[in-house]
C-alpha cells in the first residue's frame, strides 16, 4: 500500500494505464472516485510528469457509453491534462512491446503501455489490471494499492 503523498514524493515520472482514464471519464461507480486524486495531483503539478501511450485515445474513444460530442470532449480533455505526456508509438516502443509480449503473453495494448513506461523511464506504472503485476521491469501499482 502506498499513499498519494509517497507517490508524489517518490516518483518523478509515473506511467498511467488506459483503464485509469476510462474509470475517470466514465465516472465508474466502483473505481472512478479513486482516480480523482491522481488527476488532481497532475493538474496541480504535484507529480513531476505522467505519461501514457497515445493508444489511450483509441481505447477510450471506442467506448459506446458516450455520444460523438461527449467523445470529442473527452479527447479534448485528455490532451489538455497538465503534466501528462501522450507518447507516440515509435519503432523503439514497438520493439520493447514485442519483447514484453513474447516474455509475458500480455495483450498488445498492455505491452505498448508497459513499453511506453520503460521508454519514458517511469519507475511506476499505475493500472487496475492485476495480471500486469507479474511484470518486473517497472513497479506495477494497482489502483487499490493507492491509499487516498
Amino acid at each position: 500500500m502506498i499513499n498519494l503523498k509517497q507517490l508524489q514524493n517518490k516518483y518523478q515520472t509515473i506511467a498511467i494505464d488506459t483503464n485509469i482514464f476510462v474509470y475517470f471519464f466514465n465516472q465508474n461507480p466502483e473505481f472512478g472516485d479513486k482516480t480523482i486524486p491522481i488527476f488532481e495531483l497532475l493538474i496541480e503539478g504535484k507529480i513531476g510528469t505522467a505519461v501514457t501511450s497515445i493508444i489511450i485515445l483509441g481505447e477510450v474513444l471506442t467506448s459506446n457509453k458516450f455520444d460523438a460530442g461527449a467523445l470529442k470532449d473527452i479527447e479534448f480533455h485528455i490532451k489538455k491534462i497538465p503534466n501528462l505526456d501522450l507518447i507516440d508509438v515509435t519503432e523503439d516502443i514497438i520493439k520493447i512491446a514485442a519483447g514484453i509480449k513474447r516474455d509475458y503473453k500480455f495483450k498488445l495494448p498492455d505491452c505498448i503501455q508497459l513499453a511506453t513506461a520503460i521508454f519514458s523511464k517511469s519507475r511506476v506504472f499505475i493500472t487496475n489490471n492485476s495480471r500486469l503485476k507479474r511484470f518486473k521491469d517497472v513497479k506495477v501499482l494497482l489502483l487499490q494499492e493507492i491509499k487516498v
